[in-house]
């Protein structure tokens, strides 16, 4: 009976938060365009409760990937720095998407992501959306379709690439498409999303880059949108939580074994 006892207690603690506390990190991003070069800086506060574990800054730009040394830990109310310098071709000239990814941990191990994209303008300033995007907010609970509606408000054929870009807690099965869209013209591109790793009842930021040439200047334009992870069924101990039902299903055998001792004692 005490183990039994014991072992329903295991299970409730095991299903029930112990604690309130939440990592928040708030990210800077400052760029300064220089003649053969880009400097990008990112200060990174965590400005929630809880403290953030092993901080990886990735960044994406101009086809070049870099990843920060890893911040072993930022308490609440602290802040850092990261900066990194990307080298600039003589040719290039328009709008550029530059993607920033920080990845992180908690004191249980659970992964968070946060990502952000914008456009970066290097030697032209003019930007002119001729297409437009629109991505149904996400609800997903299992596999997920994203349907991406594009339209080209040009009086001009336009060649372009369709890129979803969202974090590591996610698994696209082809994240990028090329399609050559007529004037006036609408096109439908899906996106399947084969697996997540993200908390339940959970937010996360995606985004949609559209990219294109003309007059060898490129242009690209970010929108954003959501992924709202559903809350797992919490019927019955939570389906998913593997202690709280090997505890319940220890505490049902050491039942059944005092059950049939009872039994046999009695004839």
């Amino acid at each position: 009976m005490r183990f039994l006892i014991l072992t329903m207690i295991c299970a409730f603690f095991c299903v029930t938060p112990l604690s309130a506390k939440m990592i928040h990190l708030e990210s800077q991003l400052s760029v300064t365009t220089k003649k053969n070069t880009i400097d990008i800086s990112i200060k990174i506060s965590n400005t929630g409760s809880a403290t953030a574990y092993d901080i990886v800054t990735r960044i994406h730009f101009l086809e070049a990937l870099k990843e920060s040394r890893p911040i072993h830990q930022l308490s609440p109310n602290l802040s850092e720095t990261i900066t990194m310098v990307f080298d600039l071709q003589k040719s290039i000239k328009g709008h550029y998407p530059l993607i920033v990814e920080i990845q992180f941990h908690d004191m249980n191990l659970y992964p968070f992501y946060s990502l952000r994209c914008t456009p970066i303008s290097i030697k032209h300033q003019k930007q002119v959306n001729t297409l437009t995007v629109h991505v149904p907010q996400l609800k997903m609970s299992a596999q997920n379709t994203i349907d991406v509606h594009v339209k080209n408000q040009n009086s001009v054929n336009r060649n372009i690439c369709i890129q979803m870009i969202v974090s590591r807690a996610f698994l696209c099965e082809k994240n990028t498409h090329f399609l050559v869209l007529p004037k006036n013209q609408s096109a439908e591109i899906d996106f399947c999303i084969l697996k997540k790793n993200a908390l339940p009842a959970t937010t996360h930021n995606g985004y949609i880059i559209i990219t294109y040439k003309e007059n060898a200047v490129s242009y690209a334009q970010v929108t954003p949108f959501n992924i709202y992870i559903k809350p797992v069924d919490r019927l019955f101990l939570l389906k998913k939580d593997f202690i709280a039902k090997t505890c319940l299903f220890f505490g049902l055998l050491w039942m059944l074994f005092v059950t049939y001792v009872s039994y046999r004692k009695k004839t």
